[in-house]
């Protein structure tokens, strides 16, 4: 993850280490199954917001949240952003 990451690249494209800002890694293939049915939307904006609440979450409570929390968070952030946007009428 990093701003204008993929910005010039192909798919196969090379992505050096200079360029990668965070990376996240789910060591249980189930939690990787559900992580790959979210839209790519949701990576870049959404996980950025959720990734700033668990790291201050875990700062506050002083423990590792489970690696789930970040898509449960994700998809409970997009959820909340899809049902205020569909109550609002122009």
């Amino acid at each position: 993850m990093g701003r204008g990451i993929a910005f010039g690249k192909r798919a196969g494209s090379f992505v050096s280490d200079a360029e990668v800002q965070k990376t996240y890694l789910l060591s249980n293939p189930n939690m990787m199954e559900n992580f790959k049915q979210l839209p790519e939307i949701l990576f870049a904006n959404y996980l950025q917001v959720a990734d700033e609440i668990i790291t201050l979450a875990e700062k506050t409570l002083g423990c590792k949240l489970n690696e789930s929390i970040y898509i449960a968070l994700t998809d409970h952030i997009h959820m909340a952003v899809r049902s205020n946007a569909n109550s609002i009428s122009l």
